[in-house]
C-alpha cells in the first residue's frame, strides 16, 4: 500500500476529487 501511493500520490488524488468530487462524497460520509 506504501508503493501504490508513493508512484502517483498527488495525481490520483487530483483526478480522483476532480472528476469524482471526492469532497462530497467525503462529506456525504462523514456524515452518516
Amino acid at each position: 500500500m506504501g508503493v501504490k501511493f508513493k508512484r502517483t500520490p498527488a495525481i490520483m488524488s487530483a483526478i480522483f476529487f476532480q472528476t469524482h468530487n471526492s469532497y462530497g462524497l467525503l462529506f456525504a460520509f462523514a456524515n452518516g
